[in-house]
């Protein structure tokens, strides 16, 4: 497949139970740039969730989609997320029919348990993003080890049961470091998930860092309806191999942002009605 990748689509494979973290050697990496930095747009929050409230639809693009054949998973990070309650991002997975993913930071665990709680109650998987979202190739084995490890004791005592064997590095990386996930396999952690699709849902900032403002809801909604559509419509006109290893199987990342759950309402009936179907987890 080299050479050959359309925009967003990866041929990374998940490390599973039993499969060498050290051989883990991908032909190719994901496309694009790893996700902006956590944390950058987290004074604006509050203006974003605002903007969320009666703001306008973006318009369906006209091109059609094609999506017969094709079937989407979607997973969400940084959960639970930035907006009061993370209700309306359940609410729009609901309504889809859609159980997901989400990969859980413990520091928003330890703040938010009855919403993080929520997840669980509601159907969902979980998946470990770290305590506080660093970049694990800076870190020290043990470091990493500390950041996996903390996060599920605190999940464990709340759910009783372990997110083992399933995270997902802070930002994509690490993904390819054969140090970072044999620090992560060591302790049980032997599945990293990794993305076909990113939505880059994370750019609600725009402007150079000393003018940075909130990008306008619907301009939000239409960066990451194009973003998604973009790659999809690619991956349906030439299908590829997904990260599971299925050709017309692809997974997608989201966050859990009160942005996104907007955008969401736009995008899954479009996909819906181009004949994308939307898969639970494993």
């Amino acid at each position: 497949m080299a050479g050959s990748r359309v925009p967003g689509s990866i041929n990374l494979r998940p490390v599973d139970a039993g499969t060498s973290v050290l051989s883990f050697s991908p032909a190719q990496g994901p496309t694009g740039s790893a996700h902006g930095t956590y944390g950058s747009d987290v004074r604006y929050l509050a203006q974003a969730d605002a903007q969320t409230k009666g703001a306008p639809r973006a318009a369906p693009a006209s091109r059609r989609l094609s999506g017969d054949r094709i079937s989407l998973q979607f997973t969400v990070d940084d959960a639970p997320g930035g907006s009061a309650t993370n209700d309306a991002m359940l609410d729009v997975l609901d309504k889809y029919k859609i159980k997901t993913m989400f990969f859980v930071i413990g520091e928003n665990v330890q703040s938010r348990p009855r919403d993080f709680l929520k997840l669980v109650q509601r159907g969902h998987r979980l998946g470990n993003h770290t305590w506080n979202h660093p970049h694990l190739r800076h870190l020290k084995e043990a470091e990493i080890q500390v950041q996996l490890k903390r996060t599920d004791d605190l999940v464990r005592k709340l759910t009783g049961k372990s997110m083992a064997p399933h995270w997902r590095p802070p930002f994509g990386e690490g993904a390819h470091d054969a140090r970072v996930l044999k620090a992560a396999a060591d302790i049980g952690f032997t599945k990293m998930w990794y993305w076909d699709i990113d939505s880059e849902d994370w750019m609600t900032l725009k402007g150079p860092p000393k003018h940075r403002a909130v990008r306008p809801q619907a301009e939000i909604t239409k960066l990451i309806t194009d973003n998604v559509e973009d790659q999809v419509s690619a991956l349906a006109a030439k299908a590829k191999l997904g990260r599971e290893g299925e050709k017309g199987k692809y997974v997608v990342l989201v966050h859990d942002k009160p942005t996104t759950d907007a955008a969401l309402e736009v995008l899954l009936p479009r996909l819906k009605s181009e004949g994308y179907s939307f898969v639970d987890l494993p």
